[in-house]
């Protein structure tokens, strides 16, 4: 079982990850 500290970096990571990828997206998107 991780460690709350290590679940919740986790969590960030992916969350930044995914605000990566929207921002990604709406870009590509505007460009067309």
């Amino acid at each position: 079982m991780p460690s709350p500290t290590f679940t919740r970096l986790g969590i960030d990571f992916s969350l930044r990850m995914g605000a990566v990828d929207i921002s990604a997206m709406m870009r590509s998107i505007g460009q067309k």
